[in-house]
Order: C-alpha cells, then structure tokens, then sequence
C-alpha cells in the first residue's frame, strides 16, 4: 500500500516535469522567431546598404559628367568604372545618347548578396557647358547595361 505522501509526492514531480517541458517548448520558440527575425533585419540592412552604394555610385558620374561634360569620352570621365566602399562594391556605366543630348547613367550597389540598381537622366548642354539631372531613382536589374562589362 503506497502511503498518502508518496502519492503527494509522485504528483508533485509529474506536474514539475509537466511545467519544465512548457517553459522549455516557449524558450526554444523564442529562440527561433528571434533568430528568423534578426536574419530578415540583417537582410534588410544590407538591401539598404546596397540602395545607397548604388546612389553614392550615380552621384559620383553626376558630378564627373558635370566637371566634364565630354564625358564619357574624357580620361577622367571613363564610360565604366567601379570603386569600393567599405565592404561594398559600387558599377557605374555612364552611356552617352548624342541625338537627344542626355546621358544615362547605371549604377549598382553590392554588399554581400544584395544588389541594388539606380539610373539617372542627366540633360546635357554642351554649347553652354550646363547639365541637368532630369531623373534619378532606384531601377530593377536593368539587364544589359551590366551584363558584359566586367564589374
């Protein structure tokens, strides 16, 4: 015969054992949404991070094209170009469109598997040495203009 405090006793360990396992199932739950939450905010930093080397990149071929307005044909104002910055890398290619006086310029930003792509539309006036940015904003993956460059 199992005396009245054994019985006691049994219970208290089962509800012990039962109140370990919950506590440990919402620790271990925690831990993975905390871990799936931060890898989607370092993802998202680096997309950002990726948006503004390709910005930097457009705003570096802005002020060349300004400084030189034969550009992209001057030694200083190369057509393609890359430089690093940080741990990102920044492709710029500036392509020249003469019948409407505009240049166009592609700039991505890479920083570990992001990319980000921006393109700006600069009108040039050679006659009086002026240029105006007519556009500038993030683009998708414009394909061509960074297919076979090299950078």
């Amino acid at each position: 015969m199992i005396h009245d405090s054994a019985k006691r006793g049994v219970s208290a360990l089962v509800i012990v054992l039962v109140m370990t396992a919950i506590v440990l199932e919402v620790t271990v739950a925690s831990l993975v949404v905390t871990r799936l939450l931060g890898n989607n905010m370092a993802d998202e930093q680096a997309s950002l991070e990726a948006l503004e080397l390709a910005k930097g990149g457009a705003e570096d071929a802005i002020i060349r094209v300004s400084h030189y307005i034969n550009c992209p044909n001057s030694t200083y104002c190369p057509g393609i170009y890359a430089f690093t910055v940080g741990s990102g890398n920044v492709c710029v290619n500036i392509v020249e469109t003469v019948a409407n006086q505009e240049i166009t310029i592609y700039s991505r930003g890479t920083i570990q598997d992001k990319q980000k792509f921006v393109q700006a539309v600069l009108g040039v006036m050679p006659s009086d040495a002026s240029v105006e940015v007519k556009m500038l904003k993030e683009i998708e993956n414009p394909g061509d203009e960074f297919s076979d460059i090299g950078c």
